[in-house]
């Protein structure tokens, strides 16, 4: 438990500068205009199904990454890293593409050109978070996280001090850039951010411990990460592809169901610190259990986990159920009445329980190599909120207070396949123990059985 504890507070102090400068962002473009809030939520809403189902692939790092810890095979984390580096170069013009082409067929600049511009310069940008996330996956794949705190730290910063000046200006010496003053300011900071972590990836420590100058691009080894890091992407993009409709469902039913939805995503996007941090330490800790040949020790962490989720959500139970109004009161939210504000954070704590539960099975799961299984599913089980929103505003028209909880309705769904798909992995822990071998020979499915849950028990 103790070992869990300390990752999960030092993932939880590196992921909560990131997720309170997203919820700042809220706030200011609030303070701007409803409609540029409106804006970073609708086209924002888009923009993160590709943004986060690139980082979802070069995410796959923190798994390859801690199983070579694990097993001692340090030497071979800098090319892992590379292939991820490398994507990160496809990607940055493959975003750019879709900034230029894609932009006005889903926000016409005559009719929205706030949600134009949050999407197209949103998109430019967008790589730049995936290559932040590639490079922290070397952090947790070797269970260091001071440098990666510090570069959260100094990003942060960094947007605090340049992002108010962006959106609004000043009076008669700079006109503010309103929704492109914030993206501008997100992509500063995280050029800051990635300029720290490679500085640290390179130094000569790290270059002789862990081959971080083996820069070459290795085919074999890219494809196999790609191959077990491309059901993570697809399950994400699932998954905020779903979230995409939802928001415009709600958007259509009206103001009031649009921002309950706001603060539910708002308040998540600032606290889920919380039970993201927890899984990044679940995924590390068991994917070197799995590399060191401990696998049967998961068994164990996520009973650990799973006590260590109570304490978490008492924590949360502070600002959402003692001090609603204080979460949302930033937002501007004016055309909900206190009890609406009340519900939406309820809903949100509530949704956490079941969240902290399907992160933790992520992580053990993500770590035996059972994406195949975990992501795809995940995203198709968002699809189950998209038709509950579907009922609750087109069919049954309900109310703001009955469509909020759609939250908890896909958070039960996708917690329970979850277990029930990690109850049926436990009986093959033993085929877990096998580490990789990435040395002296091409990398391949062979070569990586627990990723794929395709060797057999010792038991044959």
């Amino acid at each position: 438990m103790g070992s869990l504890l300390k990752l999960s507070i030092q993932n939880m102090l590196t992921l909560v500068s990131v997720n309170l400068m997203l919820f700042l962002d809220r706030i200011i473009l609030a303070k701007h205009s409803l409609d540029s809030l409106n804006a970073a939520v609708t086209a924002g809403a888009i923009c993160n199904i590709f943004i986060f189902g690139a980082i979802a692939i070069v995410g796959i790092g923190d798994v390859f990454i801690g199983q070579c810890y694990g097993a001692g095979r340090t030497q071979k984390i800098g090319e892992i890293l590379w292939q991820m580096i490398w994507l990160c170069v496809g990607l940055a013009f493959g975003f750019n593409l879709i900034s230029h082409f894609l932009t006005p067929h889903l926000f016409p600049l005559d009719s929205d050109p706030l949600g134009y511009t949050y999407f197209s310069w949103q998109m430019a940008f967008g790589f730049l978070p995936v290559v932040v996330a590639a490079l922290t996956s070397f952090f947790v794949g070797t269970k260091r996280f001071g440098f990666a705190l510090f570069a959260v730290i100094a990003a942060s910063s960094i947007k605090l001090l340049l992002v108010i000046p962006l959106v609004f200006g000043f009076e008669g010496i700079f006109v503010g850039l309103g929704v492109k003053g914030a993206i501008i300011a997100t992509a500063l900071s995280q050029m800051v951010h990635i300029t720290i972590l490679g500085f640290v990836v390179v130094n000569k420590s790290n270059r002789h411990r862990f081959g971080s100058l083996n820069w070459h691009f290795r085919p074999a080894l890219f494809i196999n990460c790609i191959k077990l890091g491309f059901p993570q992407s697809v399950g994400s993009m699932l998954s905020y592809t779903a979230w995409g409709i939802v928001v415009s469902l709600l958007a259509a039913a009206g103001q009031k169901h649009l921002m309950m939805y706001t603060i539910i995503d708002s308040t998540y996007n600032l606290l889920c610190f919380a039970t993201e941090g927890l899984q990044k330490s679940v995924l590390s800790i068991s994917a070197n259990l799995i590399g060191s040949g401990r696998s049967s020790e998961t068994s164990k962490l996520f009973h650990k986990a799973l006590r260590l989720l109570v304490p978490i959500l008492l924590f949360l139970s502070i600002p959402l159920l003692l001090f609603p109004e204080m979460v949302a009161r930033g937002l501007n939210i004016n055309v909900l009445t206190n009890q609406q504000i009340s519900l939406a954070c309820f809903v949100i704590w509530l949704y956490f329980g079941f969240d902290g539960l399907s992160w933790i099975l992520n992580g053990l799961l993500t770590a035996m190599g059972d994406t195949l299984f975990v992501n795809p599913i995940s995203g198709l089980t968002s699809f189950v909120g998209v038709v509950a929103t579907y009922v609750m505003t087109e069919i049954n028209h309900c109310r703001p207070e009955v469509t909020c909880w759609v939250s908890i309705i896909y958070g039960v769904a996708c917690s329970m396949l979850l277990l029930a798909r990690y109850q049926s992995r436990k009986r093959d822990i033993s085929a877990l123990s096998a580490a990789y071998e990435f040395a002296h020979q091409p990398v391949s499915a062979r070569s990586m059985p627990s990723l794929y849950g395709a060797a057999p028990s010792n038991g044959g």
